[in-house]
């Protein structure tokens, strides 16, 4: 035995010596004395057992003779309970091994019999005291979570290893510390309501509370808390015991999970948002397959089953009023007997508080998430003696109105059976999506069903005004043709050119019929160009050429206003791909407007240039001007620039605008200057350069010549008018033909086949037999079938050009016709024919 267990072991037995004789309390305080002391040596517990067995061996020897055992040993017991309490101390927390450590002491006194086995018992009391004491400091120190132990206030008095480390101290010193240090200031409230609350509810279950947290460096952490009561042996709250996790991983996963929950959510929806906007696109084609709005709604009812519903009806409010139904789709058909007796299905039942008749009249969409009892009891009311009812009614329903500016075109009708579907606010939105442009596509079939009608208005309005114009057109060329024929022999006949009167009178017939046949071919011009029907034939053109030509043919009216011309057109070629008859109307019209408006006595220039990519024509007189501010104004229809322009001279003022549209066709542009009134003016046109050179048209209308022949042409002239045939007959025999008549179709017929004539001139509109009959027999005719034939008429459309090829003739000449261009064509045509 070491020293201190001897010295020990005679203190102790000195002392149950002196308290079995004589019991007090101070003798018991000199024994818990002697404990700690026993217990700052280092001595254990199963060591304190033997000093006490060993003691009570000395006094039961010595004082247990003289009788009263039994006291001996409950004094001594008593004593060594005193002595064991500083141990009991040091091993807090552990009341079982406390308790079973005083039940076997209780035992000690209560079994006098078993005294020889008592310091057996005691001994292993210690062991088990001493194993407790190590599993509970190894519980105590590697448990993962922080552990503390605290009185009723709070205040640490005990903490692991753990505590340790999450409050970044030593466990040691942090005995003493309150908890409240570590709670975060925003929690310092709630942690002392909750504890109050703790301590004053009497109750010892586990309580779990979640704060904020900080540790000795300031860092912040969530924190999960676990307390409860600790109660004494006599029952009396004697402290806490708290369990301390960090929860921030765990508040991060929960955050983590809540964030993909989020996502989740968020691309769930995303994929019914695209869902509903494929089936919306899908319903918009199907909408614009056909015109028939009918059409087009059953194909979108067929859309909407499955995908929205296992029923879908579209209903259609027709323009007299009347409710159509033009679509209904069923996903089981065995079904559509059942939902058929519904009353809230029934389209032309106006006296429906609910179902499509209900939203037909009031124009509101109705949802209805579960089908209404009373809603099946009308479907059982309503079927047929002996019809079984069908297994699976309607679960729920939707109906919306097809709606635009505030009129109801129609309704839809959606129905849930089988799939058990509940209709909620997303179907109802996407249901009165797709109604809205439902009623969209009924309104824009109603609107083309208009415009066709419409159109074919117009275009009826647009044929009679062409074939009134028509009509006025060969009705007016008809009668000009002679007055400019005879015109035009009067001015050169002896007796009218030796009377400077007469001269000029016929001069001035001739000049002012020729203005009525331009007013004639602008009033046909501006009205092609208006509709667009008339076509720009692009060949390869000089503008020289093209100017040259209007110049020549301008140049009498020039002369006979005693108005100077000036030409410079550049050395080369300036080519340009475009139509040579319209450039050459253009022209011509810019050069008549010149004249026009040029006093006698001033002069007009035309002067031909390249510049970079363009080419251009510049059109310079000396005339009345134009106002600055009419300077657009005068390519408008009916604009001729001032008030003075329509007092200077006669027109309708197309002649500026239909050149400026021919121009534009051709790519080109035109525009006019001018300093002001009194100043002249200046017309530029522009057209797009191209290096190639310029081709000649196919028929030359050159003045022809009298044809030098071994014997002249034989033309058969076929006429109504009495006055154009005499006039024609005239100039054809003076250019050296030889000419045959024929007053109507028929005669010219009989004529043509009894004479066999080189070629024919045909008017088109005539009595009896047209034109057209005309050359249609003769082409029939098989020693006649492939003689040369020219229409010569007053109807000057292009449809009327295209007919007359297309019936037979070889040329097409729009009256009046001077003599020698239509020579020329005849010359070419007979030229084909060797």
């Amino acid at each position: 035995m070491r020293p201190i267990l001897s010295e020990l072991a005679d203190e102790y037995c000195s002392e149950v010596r002196q308290y079995v004789r004589e019991p007090d309390e101070a003798r018991l305080s000199r024994a818990y004395e002697f404990g700690r002391k026993a217990l700052a040596e280092g001595v254990g517990v199963l060591e304190m057992a033997t000093i006490h067995g060993k003691a009570l061996e000395s006094v039961l020897g010595d004082e247990g003779r003289t009788g009263g055992s039994g006291l001996i040993l409950q004094r001594a017991a008593e004593l060594l309970l005193e002595v064991l309490s500083p141990f009991e101390i040091a091993l807090r927390g552990y009341q079982e091994a406390n308790s079973e450590l005083r039940t076997r002491l209780e035992e000690l006194r209560l079994l006098e019999e078993e005294l020889r086995n008592q310091n057996d018992n005691l001994a292993t009391t210690g062991e088990a005291i001493d194993l407790e004491r190590r599993r509970y400091r190894d519980l105590f120190e590697f448990a993962p979570d922080a552990y503390l132990v605290t009185d009723l206030q709070a205040n640490i008095q005990e903490a692991n290893s753990a505590a340790g480390k999450l409050f970044k101290r030593r466990p040691q010193s942090l005995a003493g510390v309150p908890l409240a240090v570590f709670v975060s200031q925003k929690d310092h409230r709630k942690f002392y309501v909750q504890l109050a609350s703790l301590k004053s509810s009497g109750v010892d279950d586990l309580q779990d509370w979640h704060m904020t947290l900080r540790a000795d460096q300031g860092g912040h952490f969530p924190a999960a808390v676990t307390v409860r009561v600790v109660r004494d042996a006599e029952d009396r709250p004697s402290g806490l015991r708290w369990l301390v996790r960090d929860i921030t991983e765990q508040k991060r996963a929960e955050e983590e999970r809540t964030r993909l929950l989020a996502r989740e959510q968020a691309a769930r929806a995303e994929a019914e948002a695209a869902g509903r906007l494929r089936f919306l696109v899908d319903a918009s084609t199907a909408l614009t397959v056909s015109l028939d709005y009918a059409v087009a709604l059953s194909n979108v009812a067929r859309l909407a089953v499955p995908y929205l519903a296992d029923y879908c009806a579209i209903d259609v409010v027709e323009e007299s009023g009347e409710v159509r139904r033009v679509g209904v789709v069923y996903a089981d058909p065995a079904g559509a007997e059942a939902l058929l007796r519904l009353d809230v299905l029934q389209q032309n039942d106006p006296g429906q508080a609910q179902g499509v008749a209900s939203v037909l009249r009031t124009g509101q969409s109705e949802i209805y998430t579960e089908v209404p009892d009373s809603w099946l009891a009308s479907a059982a009311g309503n079927a047929e003696p002996g019809l079984p009812p069908h297994e699976t009614g309607p679960k729920s329903a939707v109906f919306v109105a097809m709606v635009l500016q505030e009129q109801v075109l129609g309704a839809i009708s959606l129905v849930s059976v089988g799939s058990g579907r509940r209709f909620g606010p997303a179907d109802l939105a996407l249901a009165e999506a797709l109604a809205r442009r439902c009623a969209v596509a009924v309104d824009n079939a109603r609107l083309y069903q208009q415009l066709i009608v419409e159109r074919d208005k117009a275009e009826k309005a647009s044929r009679a005004k062409d074939e009134f114009l028509a009509v006025l057109s060969h009705e007016i060329r008809n009668p000009l043709m002679p007055i400019i024929g005879w015109a035009r022999i009067l001015k050169t006949h002896k007796e009218i050119t030796g009377n400077k009167v007469l001269s000029e009178a016929a001069q001035s017939l001739e000049r002012n019929a020729q203005n009525m046949v331009r007013l004639v071919d602008d009033c046909l011009d501006i009205t092609r160009i208006t509709e667009r029907k008339i076509t720009i034939e692009r060949e390869s053109i000089d503008l020289n050429q093209v100017a040259a030509a209007a110049v020549e043919a301008i140049a009498e009216l020039a002369r006979a206003k005693n108005i100077e011309f000036r030409v410079k057109l550049a050395p080369k070629a300036l080519c340009f791909l475009g139509d040579r008859t319209r450039l050459e109307q253009v022209v011509l019209n810019l050069l008549t407007n010149a004249i026009k408006y040029t006093d006698s006595g001033g002069s007009i220039s035309v002067t031909s240039r390249n510049v970079e990519d363009e080419v251009e024509l510049l059109v310079e007189d000396t005339g009345t001007g134009i106002a600055p501010d009419f300077l657009e104004q005068i390519f408008e229809p009916f604009r001729q620039g001032t008030a003075n322009w329509l007092t200077s001279e006669s027109g309708l003022g197309l002649g500026l605008t239909i050149a400026r549209r021919i121009v534009q066709m051709h790519g080109g542009r035109i525009w006019a200057e001018s300093e002001g009134i009194g100043r002249g003016s200046r017309f530029y046109l522009r057209l797009p350069f191209v290096s190639a050179e310029a081709t000649r048209s196919d028929v030359d209308l050159r003045p022809a010549t009298a044809p030098a022949k071994a014997r002249p042409l034989r033309i058969l002239l076929i006429e109504d008018a009495e006055d154009i045939l005499a006039l024609m007959k005239l100039e054809l025999e003076w250019l050296g033909y030889t000419v045959l008549t024929a007053r109507d179709g028929i005669s010219g017929l009989e004529l043509a086949q009894r004479e066999a004539p080189d070629l024919i001139v045909s008017d088109i509109k005539m009595p009896g037999m047209d034109g057209y009959d005309l050359i249609k027999e003769l082409r029939r005719i098989p020693k006649l079938a492939s003689m040369p034939a020219i229409a010569l008429t007053g109807f000057g459309m292009k449809r009327d050009t295209e007919a007359a090829l297309a019936a037979g003739y070889n040329a097409h000449l729009c009256k009046p016709v001077d003599a020698k261009q239509l020579s020329a064509v005849i010359e070419q045509l007979a030229a084909k024919q060797l």
